[in-house]
């Protein structure tokens, strides 16, 4: 299933150590990646980034947290849409997913697919 959420700054989008079937698609706002709670941001991400899909693909616990550093909204996907093609790509059917939409036009369309 594919759903849209918002968040503040502050929270934590996923924790190190989880394990779940979730992918995240950023559309707008900013987050900061970090191995665990206080440590500095490995990385920041924004608008078409994705978040969780090494640990779904893998089936291996979350290798960092994900905190909002900014006001954002993303698509938030389950699992059970993930369909497997030959030669082991994994992609994701887009069903609620519009890339017409205001928000996810301009969005790579591989992020989406």
């Amino acid at each position: 299933m594919s759903s849209p959420a918002s968040a503040s700054p502050g929270t934590l989008i996923t924790r190190r150590g989880e394990l779940k079937e979730e992918l995240y698609v950023l559309l707008n706002g900013i987050v900061d990646v970090r191995r665990s709670e206080g440590e500095s941001v490995i990385r920041s991400l924004g608008r078409g980034d994705v978040i969780g899909e090494m640990g779904l693909v893998r089936h291996r616990p979350r290798s960092a947290d994900v905190v909002v550093r900014q006001d954002t909204e993303y698509q938030f996907m389950t699992g059970g849409q993930w369909v497997a093609h030959p030669g082991g790509i994994i992609r994701y059917r887009v069903g609620g997913l519009d890339p017409k939409h205001p928000i996810t036009r301009g969005l790579d369309a591989n992020r989406m697919t």
